[in-house]
């Protein structure tokens, strides 16, 4: 479907310069990332506005451009030049987005949840690959601005759309969801992560429960059953599926770790995944579900489970030098801390189970507590080792100490905790990172991979030539 700027344009928005008939086939905010039939969309921020890009946008190719009246009028210099006026170019952007979709009228498939998201429309997108045509979120853009990107840039043969959907603060899922309201919705977990904007678990748990609040009358709701927070959700306006162990469960399943793989057991069958993480087995679950629904033979899904790999910095493991580096420094919740606890216990594990874990950061009023308790998780979880990064992980170290954990050390310094894990390293060892994506973890996991590698190991980043 060739769509032009009539059937996309808001009605209170100008055209000046343009034809009504003109085409637009993407939008973009970066007047670095344009091409011919691009819209572009500058928005203000703290320190920039994206208005002062406009004629470099045009310049560089774009179509036209939105601009809001109140700097059109300050700035004469655009006067001949393709724009959309506007009162906001934020609101603009969305409706705009929101028009798209409801011409175009994809399935939407909207995932949310404290963690998972990313992974789980990943998962399910390698599913639809190839077997039926989609488009799915722009990396991870799932707020305000990257979302309604996502919507405006997808293909228009796409059947099925699946988007990630996030908030810090109550009320901006029920605002994406007025954008576009999904068609099939999905919670993957519930759990301690970005707490801080909303003050407490129960207000959390009603923010995410937004996008099926906000989901079209009639849509599916896919429940994670084993979350006591959903598991009792009822909608008599919409179809709900629950999966996992309950006894109310439609579709019935679970996790194990065989071998040093996640594996899932549904519908009569064993799915072993390439990852060691439990996480992704339940994150399978999900996607089983859906694409099940969605009319995936089971044969097929199986494989294309069996066949993903883990995005990097979400679980996955490389050896190097006879050590097992497992690199999920992506982020960090208390959950997905306590899963990736559990993973490396699990994992067979010649030398030493070594924990390298950052802060945990925007839990609020949680945070001391959920430090804490991560220090007394190590010592369940039987960690050897812990190296700890940042100013809230010495309370980590603390109680790990006083909870039976012989090896803990505090650095505020990357430079000195890769020198001294890198000294004590050895054949067998298994060292796991973790810890929130403002720690950037993932710094450290190169320049030792490459050290193990060559069988020399450094003594600190720099004399390794590498910075962190």
């Amino acid at each position: 479907m060739n769509l032009n700027l009539h059937d996309l344009i808001p009605p209170r928005c100008t055209l000046l310069n343009l034809s009504p008939e003109t085409a637009v086939e993407r939008m973009s905010i970066d007047s670095r990332d344009v091409e011919p039939a691009t819209l572009f969309c500058p928005l203000r921020g703290e320190h920039r506005d994206g208005h002062d890009f406009i004629l470099s946008a045009l310049q560089s190719g774009a179509a036209a451009s939105f601009c809001e009246r109140s700097y059109f009028e300050s700035h004469p210099e655009l006067s001949d030049s393709p724009l959309i006026l506007c009162d906001d170019t934020l609101t603009a952007m969305q409706d705009t987005a929101s028009n798209k979709f409801g011409m175009l009228k994809p399935t939407l498939i909207a995932i949310t949840g404290s963690v998972g998201k990313t992974s789980t429309r990943l998962l399910l997108s390698a599913v639809f690959d190839g077997r039926i045509p989609y488009s799915q979120s722009i990396k991870n853009y799932n707020n305000h601005i990257g979302m309604p990107l996502s919507l405006f840039n997808m293909r228009s043969d796409s059947r099925y759309l699946i988007l990630e959907m996030g908030a810090n603060h109550a009320g901006e899922i029920a605002a994406l969801c007025r954008i576009a309201a999904p068609d099939i919705a999905l919670i993957t977990r519930i759990s301690e992560a970005h707490t801080e904007g909303f003050g407490s678990m129960d207000r959390l748990t009603q923010a995410k429960k937004e996008i099926f609040e906000g989901s079209r009358p009639g849509a599916l709701l896919v429940v994670n059953g084993d979350d006591e927070r959903l598991r009792d959700h009822q909608d008599p306006s919409r179809r709900i599926l629950r999966y996992g162990r309950s006894d109310n469960a439609d579709y019935p399943c679970h996790s194990s770790i065989e071998d040093g793989r996640a594996v899932l057991h549904i519908a009569g069958r064993r799915i072993r995944t390439r990852s060691a993480g439990r996480a992704l087995a339940q994150n399978a679950a999900a996607v089983w579900v859906i694409a099940t629904e969605c009319g995936i033979p089971e044969d097929a899904l199986q494989l294309a489970i069996e066949q993903f790999e883990v995005p990097e910095g979400r679980g996955g493991d490389r050896s190097a030098g006879g050590v097992t580096l497992i690199n999920d420094a992506y982020n960090a919740s208390p959950a997905s801390v306590s899963n990736a606890l559990e993973d490396l216990q699990n994992r067979h594990c010649a030398g030493r189970r070594i924990f390298v874990f950052a802060d945990m950061l925007e839990l609020g009023p949680l945070s001391e507590s959920s430090h804490r308790d991560i220090g007394r998780l190590c010592s369940r979880r039987s960690v050897d080792a812990l190296y700890c990064f940042g100013p809230l992980s010495r309370l980590t170290v603390e109680t790990a100490l006083s909870s039976g954990v012989t090896e803990a050390d505090h650095y505020l310094s990357k430079d000195e905790l890769y020198r001294d894990l890198s000294a004590g390293l050895k054949p067998g060892d298994c060292v796991l990172f973790k810890g929130s994506r403002g720690m950037a973890l993932e710094t450290l996991i190169r320049p030792l991979e490459k050290d193990l590698s060559s069988a020399t190991l450094k003594s600190s980043v720099s004399a390794s030539g590498k910075g962190v």
